[in-house]
């Protein structure tokens, strides 16, 4: 999971450490509004929550 969120992050010219940031970071994007690091058996939505995230910061 970890090379395709780097991969996502890339694309939208996102720092490794503003990725490692926003793993650890709580989030509007879950349901539970936790933390993205809190979805490691979710790669689907974790993917999908860092496409959002990161193409809204572009």
């Amino acid at each position: 999971m970890i090379p395709a969120l780097l991969e996502i992050s890339r694309r939208y010219d996102v720092p490794d450490e503003d990725v490692v940031l926003w793993l650890c970071s709580w989030s509007s994007l879950f349901a539970e509004h936790d933390r993205p690091v809190d979805h490691p058996d979710d790669p689907q939505t974790l993917l999908a929550a860092a496409r959002d995230e990161f193409g809204a910061i572009r």
